[in-house]
């Protein structure tokens, strides 16, 4: 915004900002007198408020998914109503050390595959939805490849690994249920590109494992992870008549990396100034399982 608008005053650290029927808090603001004369503003969703609040823990041995995100909803003051079947859901012993309500809600949608749907009521308060997944898929196919224009294709291989050992409690290996041998062995990506296989070993501990056959499958998920490349689609909004939703689906054919897979809307970055700029991401879906990953090993 610029130092001359009349709007000008009113920017300020904290203060809330409406924007069509979503509200934001004012977190960064970055003036430039000397160059452009103006204003740089981020916001937050009003949502995130709720990564803000007090930690709280979750310590249940029985009870429903609905109570545990009352809970959740007094202790971050933002009106929490389940979706269809939500409430009703049975869970057993569930633990799960202080954190943010924000955060904690995020984990009960991965543990429990649940997306959350942010709103606001007439007074602005923050009204949150956490509902079961259908798949929405959008009617045309996706061509991506190294001649099309309008998407950006990133495949990144720095995390590779063909060999995973798991070392579990007092030196325990997956040997017993794996033919006498520690590791686990993934070669299908590298044999499918026509590629020399690569021994490319990762060896990890944790003590958390004492028996060999949870190891052995916890291993073989590993490999399903990092056996292959990540590869993440940026899409040229110009290509949809309107902006796909966060969490509908596009079938992307990629003929150069021989895919065909229905991706989820991961993220936008809307441009609204120039809708034209704008760009829609499609995940992954194994990124999902790193950062659950990353998140056990913290």
């Amino acid at each position: 915004i610029a130092i001359s608008d009349s709007s000008y005053t009113s920017i300020l650290p904290e203060r809330l900002v409406k924007f069509g029927d979503r509200w934001f808090r004012i977190k960064l603001i970055e003036e430039s007198r000397y160059q452009a004369n103006s204003v740089h503003v981020t916001c937050y969703a009003k949502w995130y408020d709720m990564g803000e609040c007090p930690e709280v823990t979750l310590n249940y041995g029985s009870t429903t998914l609905g109570e545990v995100l009352s809970y959740i909803s007094s202790a971050s003051n933002v009106t929490i109503i389940p979706g269809a079947g939500v409430a009703a859901k049975a869970i057993g012993v569930l633990t799960v050390k202080a954190n943010s309500p924000l955060y904690l809600l995020r984990y009960l949608c991965k543990v429990f595959g649940l997306v959350l749907v942010f709103g606001y009521d007439d007074m602005g308060n923050v009204i949150c939805i956490p509902q079961y997944l259908t798949m929405q898929r959008l009617n045309f196919p996706l061509a991506a490849g190294k001649h099309i224009s309008g998407i950006k294709r990133t495949v990144d291989s720095r995390s590779l690994c063909t060999r995973y050992t798991l070392i579990g409690e007092n030196g325990l290996t997956a040997a017993a249920e794996n033919g006498g041998l520690a590791y686990l062995e993934k070669y299908d990506w590298f044999d499918a590109q026509g590629l020399p296989r690569r021994v490319i070993p990762i060896t990890k501990e944790d003590t958390r494992y004492t028996l060999a056959d949870n190891m052995l499958e916890s291993m073989s998920s590993y490999l399903d992870t990092y056996s292959s490349p990540i590869v993440t689609y940026a899409v040229n909004a110009l290509i949809y008549s309107t902006i796909p939703e966060i969490y509908q689906y596009q079938l992307i054919l990629d003929e150069d990396l021989n895919l065909t897979e229905w991706r989820k809307v991961s993220s936008r970055e809307i441009n609204y100034s120039s809708i034209s700029k704008s760009s829609i991401v499609f995940d992954d879906p194994r990124q999902t399982i790193i950062d659950a990953l990353n998140s056990d090993e913290d």
